[in-house]
């Protein structure tokens, strides 16, 4: 029988999600981003802060699931999970970075709009990713 953390994990991970600009209207930051700037540079420019934002948030919270990971992992001796967490996030890094490329290359030539693609792509992705281990860290290992 699963607990109702993990349902809740399994539910956000495997809902179908809506179209990726009617999700990026959602997102506070870029929505300012959008409103504030209504040229290309400025617009990407002002995407890079909230890029660097989601990233460092989507870092503290692994770093936060990775504590409590290695605290089960010294009481058990027993560190499968955390390896395999740490595979996890490492690949869904590499998974990132290749899923928005193709966004990017699928733009060109349009520098500018590819630029701005991959870093909406990656917010979004960073968005998910994050709500997902705030979802893992509730969970009593």
């Amino acid at each position: 029988m699963l607990n109702r953390p993990l349902l809740a994990i399994v539910l956000t991970c495997c809902t179908p999600l809506m179209s990726q600009a009617s999700e990026m209207a959602e997102i506070k930051e870029v929505a300012a981003c959008q409103a504030k700037h209504q040229d290309h540079k400025s617009y990407s420019q002002c995407l890079d802060s909230v890029l660097l934002k989601f990233d460092r948030d989507v870092t503290t919270w692994e770093n936060n699931v990775e504590y409590k990971l290695k605290e089960i992992s010294s009481g058990s001796g027993r560190g499968d999970a955390l390896m395999t967490f740490n595979k996890a996030s490492r690949q869904f890094h590499a998974f990132r970075e290749v899923n928005c490329r193709w966004q990017y290359q699928a733009r060109l030539p349009d520098v500018a709009t590819a630029a701005i693609e991959v870093k909406e792509c990656k917010i979004y992705m960073a968005r998910d990713r994050i709500a997902q281990l705030t979802l893992l860290s509730q969970i009593e290992f």
